[in-house]
């Protein structure tokens, strides 16, 4: 499922680059945190530890308000499930997972005052994640974690601010979404979706 997430991201830039030899378009460079927020379902609760990494980002405008961009973030971090076994005359049973996690997303993003130093937008759309393990095993790993990839969605906003001819500071709050990983280990999944809070800081090229 990750090579057919690459694959479709792919095929989505295949557009974008033959129209792009006559349009305005950046690429932009960034620090990146993931600042994600607790899963839980049923009797199960999935947290992920706060982590930092780099994106990058390439955005074509197709008109003086609108563009399209695509980009890719990586992090790493690590996974904590919880399963209440209470019910049944167990206790709480607690398992961690370390994981590399690669963002590959897609949005369409609307510019407001275009002619100004301080050049505010918002964005939203979608693409996947995927989800590598990592870290050494021990007792409370996952059992037979592999690679998962997950559908994800994002919308958010922020503002660019020309420095000097074509160099721009960017600054962005994205809410990235996605279905909480179980990495096919112990089944222990919450069936709902984890956000995470991502805001950047980076260097913008336009050209």
């Amino acid at each position: 499922m990750g090579a057919r997430l690459v694959v479709l991201f792919s095929l989505f830039l295949i557009p974008v680059f033959a129209v792009a030899q006559d349009t305005r378009q950046d690429v932009t460079l960034s620090a990146l945190g993931n600042f994600p927020f607790q899963s839980k379902g049923g009797n199960v609760t999935i947290d992920l530890t706060n982590s930092g990494g780099g994106d990058v980002h390439y955005r074509l405008y197709f008109k003086t308000h609108s563009a399209i961009e695509a980009g890719y973030g990586y992090t790493r971090g690590t996974f904590y499930y919880a399963e209440d076994q209470t019910s049944v005359g167990g206790g709480i049973v607690s398992l961690i997972q370390g994981s590399s996690i690669h963002e590959f997303t897609a949005a369409y993003v609307y510019h407001f005052w275009d002619d100004h130093r301080f050049k505010p937008f918002v964005l939203g759309g979608g693409g996947g994640v995927i989800f590598k393990p990592s870290g050494g095993t021990s007792a409370n790993s996952l059992f037979g974690a592999v690679s998962q990839a997950r559908g994800a969605y994002i919308y958010g906003g922020g503002v660019d601010y020309h420095i000097t001819g074509p160099f721009t500071l960017r600054m962005v709050y994205r809410a990235l979404n996605f279905k909480a990983p179980d990495f096919f280990g112990a089944g222990l999944t919450t069936h709902s979706w984890m956000r995470t809070s991502a805001p950047t800081l980076g260097i913008t090229y336009k050209f």
